[in-house]
């Protein structure tokens, strides 16, 4: 019987002794920084609520020494007042990350969604916020420029 006890009480030690399980968090994969940000913003009835005509950034990925900035652009189409914030995702230079802008929070925070496809059916995304100044950009506009360094962690 001692045996027993023995083991019973050595095994159950080991079960305390082990870590405690862990939320199932997902993992970062990839950290980007979002630099260069701007924004075009048409004016409505006098407020600076307006729909928002264009987007452009540089994204960079933080681990990737010596690669360059990848360009990313939004354009209304032809015809269109405004940048589409459904779940249009727009592509990015070089066709392997895509981002979707929701529509700004006041005057100027701008969340936005990064998506970067890694394989065949496999993407990384990650959200955040850019938050920037906005100032008369000409006409019935205004101009938002990223005033804060902006990193976003992208994650399956």
């Amino acid at each position: 019987m001692r045996f027993t006890s023995a083991v019973t009480a050595a095994l159950f030690g080991a079960a305390m002794a082990a870590p405690a399980p862990q939320a199932d968090f997902p993992r970062v994969r990839e950290s980007v920084a979002i630099t260069e940000f701007y924004a075009r913003k048409d004016l409505l009835n006098g407020t600076v609520n307006g729909p928002v005509s264009s987007v452009s950034f540089k994204l960079s990925p933080i681990l990737n020494n010596g690669t360059a900035a990848i360009s990313c652009t939004a354009t209304a189409a032809e015809g269109e007042s405004a940048i589409d914030f459904k779940p249009t995702a727009y592509p990015c230079e070089g066709q392997k990350y895509s981002f979707q802008v929701g529509r700004p929070k006041g005057q100027g925070i701008f969340p936005i969604t990064l998506i970067h496809q890694t394989g065949h059916g496999h993407r990384a995304r990650g959200r955040g916020v850019v938050p920037t100044y906005c100032h008369a950009g000409g006409g019935d506009s205004l101009v938002c420029g990223q005033v804060a360094n902006v990193t976003i962690g992208l994650h399956r």
